[in-house]
């Protein structure tokens, strides 16, 4: 939910980059059939794409609360 520049500055492995704004028109990208982690930088988007993919019928979505800004783990910082 992170925008293109975000995700250029740092992003986790594996991670796919879709923008809210473009979340509604690339909801045919997205498993119905997998747990999907919606996230940002602190999780106010991500909580809008949660809310958002429910609302389109997908039943396994889950917030990362706190976003990247409290992400503990590994990530990968800039290059794509």
């Amino acid at each position: 939910m992170r925008s293109p520049a975000e995700h250029q500055q740092e992003h986790l492995i594996g991670s796919i980059l879709i923008p809210l704004g473009a979340l509604r028109s690339r909801l045919g990208e997205l498993p119905k059939d997998k747990e999907i982690v919606a996230f940002c930088k602190v999780s106010l988007r991500g909580y809008e794409a949660a809310r958002i993919l429910q609302g389109a019928g997908f039943s396994r979505v889950r917030v990362m609360d706190g976003g990247m800004a409290v992400w503990p783990y590994e990530k990968v910082r800039g290059g794509s």
